[in-house]
């Protein structure tokens, strides 16, 4: 089994090499339902929280951060 190292590594790339391309990236490990144009995670809160996050780390060491405000700020989270 690949080390943890490799697996975030190969994820990274993975991401990295389709931002620049600007193809899409299907994640197919996040479920639930969308209602009202509104997605509500079955499973994969903490997946999602986790890409939130780097969606803004990579927006704020790019200088992008207040052009990814209005898709960022559409994030709710709920327990």
């Amino acid at each position: 089994m690949p080390s943890l190292a490799t697996l975030r590594s190969s994820f990274l790339s993975e991401i990295e090499g389709h931002l620049q391309q600007e193809t899409e990236l299907t994640l197919d490990f996040v479920y639930g339902n969308t209602e009202n144009d509104a997605f509500h995670p079955l499973d994969g809160q903490q997946r999602l929280t986790t890409l939130w996050l780097v969606h803004w780390f990579v927006a704020y060491k790019t200088g992008k951060l207040k052009n990814a405000k209005n898709i960022l700020n559409r994030f709710s989270y709920e327990t």
